[in-house]
């Protein structure tokens, strides 16, 4: 009985200790305890970016402290436009009291699209649409109207007087709210 209960204490112990692959002291714990909340990120992020081009796209905090901040323009990101960035969020909180490991950079080509001005930035561009019914669709973004995305697909049908196949051009308008995820094909 001791055993069970002394698995029962360490399985317990290991959930709350232990966050992505990183140990979490329990004398060290409290600093982790204070977390820092993505209003508070978005808050300072949107002020720094005020002045300037630059948006903001995502926040991702995770319990062990890290917290990444995925920024973007119409011009592109620039290392710079990341540590002017960093720099600003980093003098507005308090390493003495919050422990955290902080990264700045555009989005890249791996991450979802998510914002409407992201679409339009990316007009012209291939892309892999997954809808939240889970119908995929590929395609060329021709254009973004209230909040809806134009994508122009290319099928291949067989032709019934021929019998071979040809590629037809076909316009599609998908929902923002609809994605799931919208991924840049590069490339292309």
């Amino acid at each position: 009985m001791k055993i069970l209960q002394f698995g029962i204490l360490f399985y317990i112990f290991a959930r709350v200790f232990w966050d992505r692959g990183q140990f979490l002291s329990p004398i060290l714990f409290r600093k982790h305890c204070f977390m820092i909340k993505p209003e508070t990120i978005r808050s300072i992020v949107n002020e720094a970016l005020r002045d300037s081009n630059l948006f903001l796209v995502e926040t991702v905090i995770t319990r062990a402290g890290r917290i990444a901040v995925y920024i973007d323009s119409m011009d592109g990101v620039k290392i710079d436009d990341c540590a002017t960035v960093s720099r600003f969020i980093e003098s507005r909180l308090d390493r003495s009291r919050q422990d955290f490991e902080l990264e700045v950079s555009s989005p890249g080509p791996e991450r979802s699209l998510m914002l409407p001005v992201q679409y339009r930035k990316n007009i012209g561009r291939e892309l892999n649409i997954l809808r939240i019914d889970g119908i995929r669709f590929h395609g060329r973004l021709r254009d973004l109207y209230e909040n809806r995305i134009v994508l122009e697909t290319e099928q291949w049908i067989k032709d019934e007087a021929s019998g071979k196949k040809k590629k037809i051009s076909r316009t599609v308008e998908i929902g923002l709210d609809q994605i799931k995820n919208a991924k840049i094909i590069l490339g292309k």
